[in-house]
């Protein structure tokens, strides 16, 4: 018996990106499930046409033959609204397994565990615009007077202190988590303010290659541009008054407490960089597709590439992709630099015949991600068989 498809109730359909030379493009999707894919704005209203009947109460083959905008649509338009819906996980009622769409989220995080922070986003949401706008200026006035001073106190940071201290380990692990946390914090509170519910935070591990937390923000792509930008920039903008406290503070301490805060200032830097670089699925990443207007800008970079080169018309826009690409190109190759001493170091502590105890403690951050992840693994195997 054919199935019939159940979209699910809270499908959305915004404009996403707006031009002045061709179509609009919208985002369809939905809060609840976090999937969305995106299509021209002639396109979008006949997805949602089609995507109305499907009800519950017509098969697929019913549907195809069903008479749109006064006349029959082709059939292979009709699967391809369908498939469409199911690889996003749109369908309520599909036994669909094979080739699901990933979000970018998905691709380079792995998730470990969420926790629900709903009431939090809840919370946000009720605090007034005023109290945001002071806190704000607070922090702004803060970073703006520690510019005054920044100069005087990178020509006295102890950076050898830095690099041959043990505590600097100890500081960097412990500041770096308690930052990573208040990143997302940011975001969260953010994205609550501009009108998204916050559902969850995840651990995860980043890339394969280490641990890390973020939240999830669905339905952003249903909000204006600017609010997008400035819901992926409140996180680097927590790390940045942290940096600018720890630059006022630093010339009243001495001692332990000037290297924890050097330790500070360099440890927000590296988040900073990391977020805000566009090379891999980050903050920054997000910002670049939207100020190019191009969703999915690294499944596009190809096709926008050589609609330049055909067209032959340069635009602000082309820099960006031609400075992405290239840039990509460069950060995965010094990516994998990065990792090949690491791998190298244990194949030669294996051949070395040093202890198994010994190869895992001089390499415990490889080890500790990869039996999270095989902890996880395990976790939703057994979740899965005990349903």
């Amino acid at each position: 018996m054919d199935i019939m498809p159940i979209i699910v109730d809270d499908i959305e359909c915004s404009c996403m990106f707006r031009y002045s030379n061709k179509e609009d493009i919208y985002c369809i999707g939905s809060r609840k499930v976090d999937k969305y894919f995106f299509v021209n704005e002639k396109a979008s209203r006949l997805y949602m046409e089609v995507i109305s009947i499907m009800d519950g109460k017509h098969t697929i083959e019913q549907i195809k033959n069903i008479n749109l905008f006064g006349e029959k649509l082709p059939v292979d338009v009709i699967e391809k609204i369908y498939q469409t819906c199911l690889k996003c996980n749109l369908i309520t009622n599909d036994t669909y397994t094979d080739k699901k769409e990933f979000n970018e989220m998905e691709i380079i995080f792995k998730d470990i565990f969420k926790i629900n922070i709903l009431p939090f986003s809840n919370f946000c949401k009720k605090i007034s615009n005023k109290v945001y706008i002071v806190v704000i200026m607070f922090m702004l006035c803060i970073m703006a007077s520690s510019l005054l001073k920044i100069d005087q106190v990178i020509d006295i940071l102890p950076w050898e202190s830095i690099t041959g201290d043990i505590r600097t380990l100890l500081y960097a692990a412990l500041i770096s988590s308690v930052s990573l946390v208040l990143h997302e914090i940011s975001h969260t509170v953010a994205a609550s303010k501009l009108g998204l519910s916050i559902k969850t935070a995840h651990l995860a591990v980043f890339a394969y290659t280490s641990l890390a937390c973020y939240v999830r923000l669905p339905g952003i792509y249903f909000l204006k541009p600017k609010r997008r930008i400035a819901i992926w920039i409140s996180g680097s903008f927590i790390n940045f008054f942290l940096i600018a406290v720890a630059v006022i503070l630093y010339e009243f301490m001495d001692g332990s407490v000037q290297l924890f805060l050097t330790t500070l200032i360099i440890s927000n830097i590296t988040i900073i960089i990391s977020a805000l670089v566009p090379f891999y699925i980050s903050d920054g990443y997000f910002i670049l597709a939207t100020i190019c207007k191009t969703p999915n800008l690294r499944k596009n970079i190809f096709i926008n590439l050589k609609n330049i080169f055909y067209k032959r018309k340069v635009q602000l826009s082309s820099f960006l992709y031609i400075i992405y690409f290239l840039g990509t190109i460069s950060f995965m190759f010094f990516s994998l630099m990065l990792m090949f001493p690491v791998v190298n170091n244990i194949i030669e502590e294996y051949q070395n015949d040093e202890g198994f105890v010994s190869i895992v403690i001089n390499n415990i951050n490889i080890f500790v991600v990869l039996g999270m992840l095989l902890i996880s693994k395990i976790i939703r195997k057994l979740k899965i068989k005990f349903k």
